[in-house]
């Protein structure tokens, strides 16, 4: 009757279902477990529809008008004892019964030992027995001894529950009544983590060290404390290739009454775009009679710094043309923006990965790229015609077919042809299509809008022209520029964007507008997608106030339009 049940249209009373009094014995068959209490409350919790025949059963058979069985429950759910240092003491529960019995009936009383941290006979002893009542007794009282020692310890509990009642008799909510032998012997030993959580940027490459401290207190330990460390699989979601954990146990000198030793986690860079990665570390049962603390775990967070920045389609710079020429130095990187900003190359960079490696050769950009135009990095022995072209020769463009590159803007992942830290099994990378990197003139797609930070989505995006093809350079066909647009300038690191990281407010300032104007501002994910938007006067020491409690840990950007301009910042959002 707990349950909650279905009835036919047009029996919409718990009679449609069955004969009330059937109804009820399955009532008692079946009483409330822990599992249901704990259900009813979440449910409560998170809609409201509390449902008391579930807190307290015996509701049933007053609110049916039914004859109420005789309901046997603990008088208080809780009680405690000191534990003392030596010898025994008792401890009494008392049960009652409600309404009284007009014969005799009975109740079995037990330890539960699968939910008590007390053991038996070593903390306590009781034996499991049987209550019997007689007509008209309403309560009974049942003895728990307590065994003394002078061990520091954690407070324990036994639990003891009632079962089993007999015919024409039931158990209420009040079933169980836990006993709490509370530890007189000073604080024990006990080990847990300096923190609940921490986090790292995860780089681009090579590794770093993590580092969190479990803390000994209390009493001294007579000898040596050793607690595992290891990881929860089931709440990690980084993976072998992100990280390595250096310390699987800690072990504690005999006799300290505080103490640190560090767990450390080696975490491996990568320049792969994707979600920041939790490690959640646990620790084990430890040896010498101690005891775990609050937190006995720790989330380690490996903060990602390698999302595709954020922004619509047409916004971000973007590979538009690779040459790799059959024979001869014939090696060129075309880059095109797509928007109709002018961009500024500050800050931005090409990376060559050559023969599968993880450490780059890297060529820092400089200058700007007008809305619609290209820019052109040639290898310095190029052909003249070539070379007309170029805006930059740089050693950067010493690659081949099978190596692996990278445009970045900061930490950000704007675009990549091949894989980095992998070598093709073939010649070079494949081009959906027919054709690849080596001996060949590739072309981005007039209908490709931004890049792409993995090539297992890229290469579908290029299109393969032939060898010594170069009568594209100095130009990319694009369906992003629209033609009569006033270009507005971007410009980076005078917008103020603070604190980052943050998990509760983000402030916006621009001290380079001296009057208040208003200002169009918008934030956006990892994914380009807007997050944030808001209209608002900015300039001087004006500012916004951003709330972004309601948004997932990650990388953000954040745009500021205003006078023709835009500005543009980043921003990691923690939890």
């Amino acid at each position: 009757m707990h349950q909650g049940q279905t009835f036919d249209a047009g029996k919409d009373v718990i009679t449609g279902l069955a004969d009330l009094q059937t109804l009820y014995r399955w009532h008692l068959a079946d009483p409330v477990d822990a599992h249901e209490r704990e259900r009813n409350r979440r449910a409560a919790k998170s809609q409201g529809n509390y449902n008391p025949y579930i807190a307290y059963p015996e509701l049933v058979a007053r609110a049916y008008g039914l004859i109420a069985q005789p309901t046997f429950a603990f008088t208080t759910a809780t009680g405690s004892t000191l534990e003392g240092n030596s010898g025994t003491k008792t401890y009494t529960a008392t049960i009652s019964v409600d309404p009284a019995p007009t014969a005799t009936i009975s109740v079995q009383v037990s330890a539960d030992a699968a939910n008590s941290s007390a053991l038996s006979p070593e903390d306590y002893t009781f034996a499991t027995q049987t209550l019997t009542f007689a007509a008209g007794e309403t309560s009974k009282t049942v003895s728990v001894t307590v065994n003394g020692d002078t061990k520091s310890e954690a407070d324990e509990v036994v639990q003891l529950k009632l079962s089993g009642p007999s015919t024409g008799s039931s158990t209420g909510s009040a079933s169980t009544h836990s006993l709490v032998i509370t530890n007189d012997d000073g604080e024990p030993t006990t080990l847990k983590f300096a923190s609940a959580s921490g986090s790292l940027l995860e780089g681009n490459t090579g590794t770093q060290t993590y580092t969190v401290n479990v803390t000994l207190t209390g009493s001294a330990n007579a000898a040596a404390v050793t607690v595992p460390v290891s990881v929860l699989a089931g709440s990690t979601s980084a993976n072998a290739a992100d990280y390595t954990l250096n310390t699987t146990s800690l072990t504690f000198a005999a006799g300290q009454t505080n103490q640190t030793l560090p767990v450390t986690i080696t975490v491996n860079g990568d320049v792969t775009p994707e979600a920041s990665e939790t490690v959640y570390l646990t620790l084990g049962t430890p040896s010498g009679g101690a005891i775990v603390g609050n937190p006995g775990a720790h989330a380690f967070i490996i903060t990602n710094d390698d999302q595709n920045p954020g922004g619509a389609p047409c916004t971000q710079l973007y590979f538009s043309e690779y040459v790799e020429a059959s024979s001869g130095n014939n090696k060129v990187l075309e880059i095109f923006n797509p928007s109709q900003f002018t961009v500024e190359l500050t800050g931005m960079r090409v990376d060559l990965f050559a023969n599968g490696a993880t450490t780059p050769t890297t060529q820092a950009l400089s200058g700007s790229i007008a809305p619609g135009d290209v820019y052109v990095i040639a290898n310095p022995g190029s052909s003249p015609a070539v070379l007309a072209l170029a805006d930059l020769t740089s050693n950067v463009t010493f690659f081949n077919g099978d190596d692996a590159i990278a445009l970045f803007d900061g930490t950000d992942t704007l675009d990549v042809i091949g894989v980095i830290g992998q070598r093709p099994a073939a010649t070079g990378w494949a081009i959906p299509g027919g054709g690849s990197t080596t001996d060949n003139t590739l072309v981005r797609k007039a209908t490709v809008a931004q890049g792409e930070a993995r090539w297992s989505r890229g290469a579908a995006t290029w299109e393969a022209k032939g060898a010594d093809v170069v009568s594209n350079l100095g130009s990319h066909a694009s369906a992003c520029l629209l033609l009569g647009t006033k270009a507005a300038a971007v410009v980076t690191n005078k917008l103020q964007v603070y604190p980052t990281p943050t998990s509760q407010l983000l402030h916006v300032r621009l001290p380079e507008a001296a009057a208040r104007t208003q200002a169009s501002i918008t934030v956006f994910n990892a994914l380009g997608q807007q997050v944030l938007t808001r209209q608002q006067p900015l300039g001087g020491s004006t500012e916004a106030t951003l709330d972004v409690r309601t948004l997932p840990a990650g990388l953000y950007t954040v745009r500021v339009a205003l006078d023709g301009k835009v500005y543009t910042s980043r921003a990691v959002v923690q939890p």
